[in-house]
């Protein structure tokens, strides 16, 4: 993520593809992505299932 970041700053001006970024770390810790955009899902609220071990001894 750091190095996405570093290497293409210009991700977070449009708010289209942070967006797009805030989905793929949404997937990468929970393992899904939200359905609908209507309602929030907190996270202590949803079941995970992450990408790697790593990811879960994290969260």
């Amino acid at each position: 993520l750091v190095t996405v970041i570093i290497e293409r700053p210009t991700l977070l001006d449009d708010p289209d593809r942070l967006y797009q970024l805030c989905e793929i770390i949404e997937l990468g810790l929970s393992g899904t992505k939200d359905e609908t955009t209507d309602t929030v899902v907190y996270k202590n609220v949803k079941e995970t299932h992450p990408a790697s071990q790593r990811i879960a001894e994290a969260v």
